[in-house]
């Protein structure tokens, strides 16, 4: 399961930063002969802003095509790109704040991505040491929870309650397992936990798990 969160994070993530690498590409290409200018809202036209510049000496009007639903004042700066040959022609940076929305969404999952693979590693070599090396006692499972708070290819891990007697201090315990994707145990199963004999509250839960 680790494998596949890492693979869904990264392929979102992948996505992204192509679609934001398309965006950029597709405005410098769209620029290549334009100069930066300093505009104003010089109206609105429904939610579309009509931009009035000065280029070659020469006042202009534009209008954008994409709408907002903020208005803001008219006066209020807005800045262009527009083409010296043909100075009617002019762009905004939409597809620049676009890319880069979707370049930081990119950069996001990527980081979200792999935090999550080296955390749950660690979790996974903890419970591997105390299995290993910890002292072990067996617990009842008394419910399966299905956690609704993780779902990932429209799938809920469980989480297995189980009751035991803490080895070292033979207190009744309630214990709980790690996220398991696929249990192999029903209530009333028993299963062995390790508890770390340096921490009494640190224990592991000996899941077994369908192999399919």
């Amino acid at each position: 399961m680790r494998r596949i969160l890492l693979l869904i994070f990264s392929l979102v993530g992948a996505t992204f930063l192509i679609t934001s690498a398309v965006m950029l590409g597709v405005f410098h290409q769209q620029t290549a002969s334009m100069v930066p200018v300093e505009g104003a809202i010089a109206d609105w036209q429904g939610d579309t802003p009509v931009i009035a510049y000065e280029l070659n000496g020469e006042t202009y009007e534009t209008q954008m095509s994409v709408s907002s639903s903020i208005h803001w004042a008219v006066g209020s700066p807005y800045r262009l790109m527009a083409d010296p040959e043909n100075p009617t022609h002019a762009m905004d940076y939409f597809l620049v704040l676009m890319g880069g929305i979707f370049g930081a969404m990119a950069l996001l999952l990527l980081t979200v991505g792999f935090t999550v693979w080296i955390v749950m590693g660690r979790g996974a070599r903890r419970r591997e040491e105390l299995l290993q090396y910890g002292l072990r006692t067996t617990a009842v499972i008394t419910e399966l929870k299905l956690n609704r708070s993780v779902q990932v290819n429209h799938r809920n891990p469980w989480n297995i309650i189980a009751s035991c007697t803490h080895p070292s201090t033979r207190e009744e315990m309630t214990v709980r397992s790690h996220m398991v994707w696929k249990p192999a145990v029903a209530v009333g199963d028993t299963v062995d936990v390790a508890f770390d004999p340096m921490d009494e509250r640190r224990y592991a839960m000996d899941i077994p798990e369908e192999t399919r």
